[in-house]
């Protein structure tokens, strides 16, 4: 009579604490922004941002980005990779085509807005940044894994917003 007592107890705990958190508790996550509390390395011949850092404005103005949304920097010729996967985020998310902004930066100053603003390094060559110019994640944007990475991240942030 003890051990079924015990199996009965053993059963039952498992379906309590999943009830439990079922009810009670909360899923959530975050994708926190960067270079809010830490420096990027090896900025050197850069100067020294503030932070929380932001994208400066006048960078933001240089590519005519609006108020709302997130804008994504690609800092890369379109190849067929990298349009394959910026077309598999943006079937993902048919309803923000008109909030996402893709700006493709592919002039004079790439070397420094990517290495000084954007705090790019290689291999990364995309950068995901919000309304308020604050960069939320750096991925390569030839890469499958991190457009998985890109897409789920959007998720949770879409989600918060």
């Amino acid at each position: 009579m003890k051990k079924i007592l015990y199996l009965f107890a053993a059963l039952l705990l498992p379906v309590l604490v999943f009830v439990f958190l079922k009810f009670f508790g909360k899923n959530e996550f975050n994708v926190d922004p960067l270079f809010v509390h830490d420096l990027p390395i090896n900025q050197s011949g850069c100067s020294v941002p503030q932070l929380p850092y932001h994208i400066p404005d006048s960078v933001l103005n240089q590519f005519s980005v609006g108020e709302e949304g997130l804008m994504l920097f690609l800092f890369a010729p379109q190849d067929g990779e990298i349009k394959r996967n910026l077309n598999r985020v943006s079937s993902d998310f048919p309803s923000l085509t008109s909030s996402l902004i893709l700006k493709d930066v592919s002039d004079d100053q790439t070397q420094f807005l990517k290495k000084c603003i954007f705090f790019l390094s290689e291999p990364f060559n995309l950068v995901l940044v919000d309304s308020s110019g604050t960069i939320r994640g750096q991925y390569k944007a030839h890469d499958r894994e991190d457009t998985d990475r890109l897409v789920t991240e959007l998720t949770i942030i879409l989600k918060q917003y």
